[in-house]
């Protein structure tokens, strides 16, 4: 994998077999391992490693696109793929989020259809998780929700490298766990 040139991958592209993953994984391994050790030296030298930093992290998700154009094009009916010892892919199919546009017309509207309670804190603040269910529930029934949109993410790729797994040195019994989202949303644990 390192003999291409990850800044000029086009968005579509995909490898010439899905066991080729396997070397885009170690390649993802690596770049992690990089990128951690740039997010360290950032305490002295914070400019210089923000820059590498995000370098690995641009890396690290075109391959990722790399993985999941793969997938989608070369195994279609395969949401998971292992790769013992290194990890698996799983895709993941995109998730959708409302986006407040007008706070004002949502709670007139959730008040008039009596689904405020829950969704709202005593301070007018909307709870996102729950209302989040309310507006799929209505959205069922209802055209047009005043006050929101609907955006939808696109759809991502998991990878779970196996806990022995160290780009280095792969017999390393030190547990190690990475997970990643292409979505740029960075959730709890070591994800990436």
């Amino acid at each position: 994998m390192s003999d291409y040139n990850y800044s000029n991958l086009p968005e579509d592209f995909v490898l010439d077999s899905v066991f080729e993953i396997e070397d885009v994984l170690e390649s993802i391994a690596e770049l992690q391992d990089k990128k951690e050790y740039f997010k360290n030296l950032k305490k002295h030298r914070i400019e210089t490693c923000d820059q590498k930093i995000d370098s690995y992290e641009n890396k690290i998700l075109q391959l990722r696109k790399v993985i999941l154009e793969t997938m989608k094009k070369l195994a279609p009916k395969d949401k998971t793929i292992d790769f013992s010892p290194i990890g698996k892919v799983t895709r993941k199919n995109p998730t959708q989020s409302w986006s407040i546009e007008d706070e004002d017309s949502l709670k007139e509207f959730l008040e008039k259809n009596k689904k405020k309670d829950g969704v709202v804190e005593v301070k007018e603040r909307f709870i996102k998780r729950q209302l989040d269910r309310v507006l799929d529930e209505l959205s069922n029934t209802i055209k047009k929700i005043p006050g929101v949109s609907l955006k939808t993410g696109e759809e991502s790729v998991s990878i779970i490298f196996e806990k022995t797994y160290d780009p280095k040195d792969k017999q390393k019994e030190e547990p190690k766990t990475i997970e990643e989202d292409v979505t740029d949303e960075i959730e709890s644990g070591i994800e990436i």
